[in-house]
Formats: structure tokens, C-alpha cells, sequence
């Protein structure tokens, strides 16, 4: 008599389990594939990077995976920064305050992801309800395209009139920032209707992951109050202040010790 039990039970050994283990595994190399790049993807599998190794495993050891932001997610990242930050103090501070103002806050994110694409990096949780934009400044330079995002920056969302305090302002805030290689996080926001369940503070994680990968301090400003408690929990501390008729914050987080 053939024991149904023992067949489900061999089924499930021979067959099932190792085919759930596959799929795991193929879905954890798909995605440190998308996070780490093809090159770091080979030199870990070659068992070459020690560094790329211990990066891995931070995002392997969490449930959260944020997904590096291509030209063909642009429009969805903007949606999202530009929904988050509509009502910010420091956003409405150089945008030009008018009837276009949430056109104009959309064309300052367009310049930032841009500026970050090419001179740093966009994130996306992987529900893509987040995004985090981190500029390295070190690695900017001078070219024919950054002049062109400035020039559009200001016809499309500064203004003529708003030039002189917005130029007023970063010389201000590059005068309280450290002289050292760092990740700038340049905006972090999530969509206003997924606030509050978790998004925000797992896509930060990911990006301290990410920075203390490459040994970098990130460095970031904010004026929303509320906030700061949010960001000491997370390993950040207040290292200035600057009044701009609105209080601005300057915070720092050190990498991790290895």
C-alpha cells in the first residue's frame, strides 16, 4: 500500500524546498546585482572585495532593498520628492512664489536628480513610494550641462528676482559645511499619502548602508522640526544653524566603525 505521506514528504525534500531555495537565491542576486553595479556584482561573486562583500551583507541581513534610479524612473522620483516637499520652508525659499510655484518646485527636483545622476546618486525604495537624492561634491566639475541645469534652474524656477538671495544663501551654506569628501543627501522625501509606516527610515538605513560602503560622512540640512528627532535616532547630530528668516539645520553622521 503506497503511503501518500512519505511521497508528499519526499516531493517536498527533493523537489520543493530546493526549488524555494533557488528562487531565494536568484532573487538575492538580482538584487545585489541592481545595487551593487555589474562591476562590484563580479569582483563579489570573484570574492575579490572585501568592501563590496561587507556592503552586501548589510542589505542582505535587512528586508529592504532601495533600488537605484535610471532616466526612465525620472518622472516618478519627481512625482514623488515634489509632492513631499511642496509645503518645505527652505524649497519655498528659492523657488519663485507665484501660481506655478509646484511646476517650479517640480523643476528644482529635475535639476537635482539630474545633478545626481551624473555627480552622485538617486534612490527609490523598492515599493517606489520613496526617493533620496545624494550628491558626492568631490566627484562635480564644471561642464556644459551642469551650466545648462543652472540655467534652466533659474528661468524655470528661481527667477531673475530670486538669483541674488538663492546665491546668497549657498554661499552661506557651503561657508558652514565641512571641506571634506562626503555623501551630501541633497533630498529624501516619500509620497505624503504613504507617510509614517516606515518607508522614510528604511530607505535612510539603506543610504547609511550605502555611504559607510565607501567610508563617506553624510551630510544633509533641513528645516522641518519636526524632523530632527527623526534623524538623531538615526545616527545624525546638529553641527550649525543658519537664520534665513527660517531656521536651517546642518547635521552630519559619521560612517560606522568596520
Amino acid at each position: 500500500m503506497v503511503d501518500f505521506r512519505d511521497r508528499a514528504a519526499k516531493i517536498r525534500d527533493t523537489i520543493l524546498m530546493p526549488l524555494t531555495e533557488a528562487v531565494l537565491f536568484l532573487s538575492f542576486e538580482v538584487r545585489a546585482l541592481r545595487y551593487l553595479g555589474f562591476q562590484s556584482f563580479i569582483r563579489y561573486k570573484a570574492g575579490i572585495s572585501g568592501r563590496a562583500i561587507s556592503g552586501l551583507r548589510i542589505f542582505y541581513t535587512s528586508t529592504y532593498f532601495m533600488i537605484k534610479a535610471e532616466s526612465a524612473d525620472k518622472e516618478l522620483a519627481l512625482d514623488v520628492l515634489s509632492r513631499s516637499f511642496v509645503d518645505n520652508q527652505s524649497v519655498n525659499f528659492i523657488v519663485r512664489q507665484d501660481k506655478k510655484k509646484t511646476q517650479r518646485i517640480r523643476t528644482l527636483m529635475d535639476y537635482s536628480f539630474e545633478l545626481c545622476q551624473h555627480f552622485g546618486e538617486a534612490w527609490l525604495s523598492d515599493d517606489r513610494k520613496a526617493c533620496a537624492l545624494v550628491l558626492y561634491p568631490h566627484k562635480k566639475h564644471m561642464s556644459l550641462f551642469a551650466i545648462w541645469l543652472d540655467v534652466k534652474l533659474i528661468v524655470r524656477a528661481i527667477g531673475l528676482s530670486g538669483i541674488r538671495k538663492t546665491l546668497s544663501r549657498e554661499a552661506l551654506v557651503k561657508k558652514l559645511q565641512p571641506k571634506e569628501e562626503k555623501a551630501y543627501l541633497w533630498f529624501i522625501g516619500v509620497d505624503p499619502e504613504h507617510q509614517h509606516r516606515g518607508t522614510g527610515s528604511k530607505l535612510m538605513k539603506d543610504v547609511i548602508a550605502n555611504a559607510n560602503r565607501n567610508d563617506l560622512p553624510i551630510y544633509l540640512e533641513t528645516s522641518t522640526l519636526k524632523n530632527l528627532p527623526w534623524y538623531e535616532n538615526l545616527g545624525f547630530q546638529v553641527y550649525g544653524r543658519l537664520d534665513l528668516g527660517y531656521t536651517l539645520y546642518f547635521l552630519k553622521r559619521e560612517p560606522d566603525k568596520q
